[in-house]
């Protein structure tokens, strides 16, 4: 019965796995949610997921730009998809600044420049993922969206290893090469996200929520609203 369902909610050249895989592989590798599953002689509804094989040997997103598309992305939300289009340039200045040092050597950073260059950029991307994450997540439980908390699931794991990146990049043990590996399982993952879940999701957030003007609060926990339960933790 199991097998017989996922066959017939599957997707071509994808790999369908379920809650026990997704918790332990999702450092890894970048998973989009399925809706919840009944199951014949299961109690509850079982959580799956998709695993997008591209992601596995993801450095060919950073050979060039993401062109954001409103039609590819767009999630009929004014604030969203501005944030999410906000998030799509702070990786592309990663690829902008790659190929600065990789090019002519006149046009090279100084070593200390470049550093200085990609700590900054971490830095806004950091905080701007907890940003974003926080208010997709307010803007879900305003509208009373039961896939919250998987949302906020697949949001954590994403987080973990943007935290786990910015740390390794910070104490000198992440190279070039590395960063650049990290920078494209991110788009991929943010990418494959926005065009799975969010676009789904947010349509069906009719509740409007106004977007924060203070940016000082990025990456403060202080942002998300006292009554929410799935605000992350930086």
């Amino acid at each position: 019965s199991t097998q017989s369902t996922w066959e017939s909610t599957s997707r071509p050249d994808h790999i369908h796995v379920s809650d026990v895989v997704y918790r332990a592989t999702h450092d890894h590798f970048a998973y989009r949610a399925l809706e919840l599953m009944t199951l014949k002689g299961k109690p509850t509804p079982m959580q799956t997921y998709l695993l997008d094989p591209a992601t596995i040997t993801g450095d060919a997103v950073l050979q060039g730009f993401v062109t954001w598309s409103t039609e590819k992305y767009g999630c009929q939300n004014e604030v969203i998809d501005r944030q999410h289009q906000q998030l799509v340039n702070l990786l592309n200045k990663f690829v902008s600044l790659r190929d600065r040092n990789a090019g002519v050597h006149a046009l090279r950073l100084s070593p200390e420049a470049y550093q200085e260059r990609v700590e900054r950029l971490l830095t806004r991307l950091y905080y701007y993922i907890q940003r974003h994450f926080t208010y997709e997540e307010q803007l879900m439980e305003l509208n009373g969206l039961e896939e919250l908390p998987g949302h906020h699931e697949l949001h954590t794991a994403f987080k973990s290893r943007r935290r786990k990146m910015f740390s390794e990049w910070s104490n000198g043990t992440l190279d070039d090469s590395g960063l650049n590996h990290a920078i494209a399982f991110l788009t991929h993952w943010l990418m494959n996200h926005i065009r799975g879940e969010d676009r789904n999701l947010i349509p069906r957030c009719t509740i409007t929520l106004e977007e924060p003007a203070d940016d000082a609060s990025f990456g403060n926990s202080s942002f998300a609203s006292p009554r929410s339960t799935y605000y992350a933790e930086v």
